[in-house]
């Protein structure tokens, strides 16, 4: 295998890639802000001023790879049209089933977050993130997805030990 690029051209590479990848992540954040209690409505514009501002101009994402996301976000439910009479912008909100899959989505990254062997639990983000989710929701629905949690949990022990028996196998 030949040389690498520069190093500084392989992090740029690789800046530009999780970039994109993370693109959605970051426009589904966006919307999971409040003002005055009540969901953020947001342009497209608005999304990309954000970002901007955010790497310090570093990165405005293009037309081209915005307005898909955000047309596969409506398409799918995360997120809403909601009509004004600017005709030019569409103003979108977060919908309670986009929300949901943000809050998926952040439980899963952090869990990430906890150093080999360490309980996550004793990571205050992961800790501070369960509270802040959990301490909002009714008994009820907090044992529902207790239960749906420990029968994904008995799943991936099943298929962890079936997993290691056929790699030790081969």
């Amino acid at each position: 295998m030949g040389n690498p690029k520069n190093e500084e051209e392989v992090m740029k590479i690789w800046e530009n890639k999780i970039k994109r990848g993370f693109l959605a992540l970051i426009v589904l954040s966006k919307f999971t802000e409040r003002n005055d209690g009540k969901r953020v409505r947001l342009t497209g514009q608005k999304i990309k001023e954000y970002i901007k501002q955010r790497t310090k101009g570093d990165w405005s994402p293009s037309p081209g790879s915005l307005y898909p996301i955000l047309s596969l976000m409506e398409e799918q439910g995360l997120i809403i049209h909601i009509p004004s009479e600017n005709k030019k912008n569409r103003e979108y909100e977060l919908t309670d089933f986009g929300e949901k899959l943000y809050r998926r989505l952040m439980d899963q990254a952090l869990i990430f977050r906890a150093p080999q062997g360490q309980d996550s639990m004793n990571v205050p983000e992961y800790k501070n993130a369960l509270i802040e989710r959990y301490s909002k929701k009714s008994i009820r629905e907090v044992k529902k997805e207790y239960e749906y949690h420990k029968h994904l949990s008995k799943f991936l022990e099943y298929y962890l030990k079936e997993r290691i028996i056929s790699d030790e196998i081969i």
